[in-house]
């Protein structure tokens, strides 16, 4: 959008560009670079990426199995609940679904999906690809009905930006019976064939926006149809307007509409939008409002919405409240459904509440989330450091998640963005003198992933060692050595004191360079900083 989006302060050296992808497709990054001196060098660069890409070596999949909602109308389907707030219906037979994806190269992922029941199926294969001649999705569908002819649908689509210039193709065919999914159900013959779809857009830098598409549409029955679509819009401080025109030609029936959209933004809170719609066929002509307000914080989100909408078809009245955290998410909706403008009573009243949640698990951890997107890592302390709180990922304000006591722990719910920059959690809220706060990591992105911050070396020592003739040894490296092997080192000041970390509880033995006498120190108990007011060594062949 020509905006800052990324300021930081580099040390001279080599730097990886793949750290600054910002969308799928091209890149146009342009890199203005400021020396100390002032002076400046603009620099761009142009990668290429796409969302669904997973990288070399990685595989996902799923699977789901349930049942799919119905009509109450239907007497066949089975009543859940009929109930004036809670309506719901579902078909007597279970749906299952699942898919498998791999990253065959960093720039080519193919997947294969299965969705079916007992007298439907349907199977695809498709693959992504993104380099220097764009981002190209090429799909494959076959479709089979109990009783029906077999079905396929095929699909290639091409994206890429020049300069300034976003250019999309795509084209398709589908045969007649390829969107059945019941024996019972009737072949169209009005169903597309064969369509072609092309669009391109351009962004000016003074804020305007213009773009040309359409499509051009082959039916079963022979007929063909075609559509071209023109927008323009402009930004005027706080408010975009754009105008829509379309042209659609379908054999002897010609329909021309459009309409006029003004987006007011007074606050980055509050956002409205207005559009009339004009035209000569029923659903052109029209009015409508949306008026949102939504407040973004570190840690959740709340949005709320009001829309009216009139046109020859419909007027209705929806109203919905949503709110997100890293956990759960709610929402509330409310839809009022008029037969007549005039009519004081709705004809249609539906009510619905939607609960998200998520749990996840890993290598013996639970972790609740709102949804998990690829793989995933849960965070958790050592249980040295049950009572350390700790911060996932610096935001502005906060943190992404924090780390503290209880049974489910936080999730990061996707590790596409650790491929090339890593994850950072933080010591937060905690008076214990630690030899690290700051762990930087990367997860690895392939599975659900535990990872343990901190280690039960929690200890400090602070003390004075003393020789045998309780004189202090100055100046002297200091070596500390526990029965499992593991040593620290340190240094004695000219008093002979000294301060140590990292220590882990048991038994140490303390040794100096040059010094056959050495000390043995017990490291135990609550208090992880142990002051000790001397420690005297002893020569090992007085013992």
């Amino acid at each position: 959008q020509r905006q800052m989006c990324i300021r930081d302060r580099l040390e001279p050296g080599t730097y990886n560009i793949d750290e600054y992808k910002l969308i799928a497709g091209q890149n146009s990054l342009d890199l203005r670079i400021i020396g100390e001196s002032g002076s400046m060098e603009q620099i761009n660069v142009t990668d290429y990426a796409n969302y669904s890409l997973l990288g070399k070596g990685v595989k996902t999949f799923g699977v789901s199995f349930g049942w799919k909602k119905g009509s109450q109308d239907d007497f066949e389907n089975k009543t859940i609940s009929d109930a004036s707030w809670y309506e719901r219906a579902i078909e007597p037979k279970p749906i299952f679904s699942g898919y498998y994806r791999h990253g065959i190269r960093k720039d080519l992922t193919a997947d294969i999906s299965l969705q079916g029941d007992s007298q439907w199926q349907r199977a695809g294969a498709n693959a992504s690809w993104a380099s220097k001649l764009g981002s190209l999705f090429a799909s494959a569908s076959y479709n089979r009905v109990e009783a029906r002819p077999h079905s396929g649908h095929d699909e290639l689509s091409w994206d890429k930006t020049i300069k300034r210039f976003r250019i999309r193709a795509e084209v398709s065919y589908s045969d007649k019976a390829f969107n059945l999914t019941d024996k019972n159900l009737s072949l169209r013959e009005d169903s597309t064939a064969l369509n072609h779809n092309f669009s391109i857009s351009y962004a000016f830098e003074n804020g305007l926006d213009a773009s040309l598409g359409g499509y051009y549409q082959t039916r079963h029955d022979k007929t063909t149809s075609w559509t071209i679509d023109g927008k323009l819009g402009k930004r005027l401080g706080d408010v975009h307007v754009s105008v829509n025109a379309r042209y659609q030609k379908r054999s002897q029936e010609r329909e021309i509409g459009g309409y006029l959209s003004v987006t007011w933004s007074p606050t980055p809170k509050i956002r409205t939008r207005t559009r009339a719609g004009f035209g000569n066929s029923s659903s052109s002509p029209g009015f409508s409002t949306n008026i949102n307000y939504s407040v973004r914080r570190p840690k959740d989100y709340l949005s709320t919405s009001v829309s009216f909408e009139n046109n020859d078809e419909k007027q209705s009245i929806f109203g919905d409240i949503s709110y997100q955290t890293s956990q759960y998410a709610l929402n509330v909706s409310h839809n009022l459904l008029y037969a007549d403008a005039l009519d004081y009573e709705p004809s249609i009243q539906r009510t619905s509440f939607d609960v998200q949640v998520a749990l996840a698990f890993a290598d013996g951890a639970f972790g609740t989330t709102r949804q998990i997107r690829d793989s995933f890592a849960i965070i958790e302390q050592h249980p040295m450091w049950k009572d350390v709180k700790l911060g996932v990922n610096p935001t502005l304000g906060g943190y992404e998640h924090t780390v503290g006591p209880g049974f489910f722990k936080p999730v990061i719910t996707s590790l596409s963005a650790y491929r090339e920059k890593a994850s950072v959690i933080q010591v937060i809220g905690n008076d214990r003198f630690l030899e690290d706060n700051d762990f930087i990591f990367h997860p690895s992105y392939k599975r659900g992933t535990k990872v343990i911050i901190g280690t039960d070396s929690i200890y400090t020592l602070r003390s004075t060692l003393l020789d045998s003739f309780g004189d202090p040894l100055s100046y002297k490296a200091i070596v500390l050595e526990n029965e499992k092997g593991s040593t620290i080192s340190t240094f004695a000041n000219k008093a002979g004191r000294f301060v140590v970390s990292g220590l882990s509880s048991g038994t140490w033995i303390i040794r100096s360079n040059g010094f056959s006498e050495t000390a043995t120190v017990q490291i135990e108990g609550e208090d992880t900083m142990i002051f000790q007011k001397s420690i005297n060594m002893i020569d090992a062949h007085t013992q």
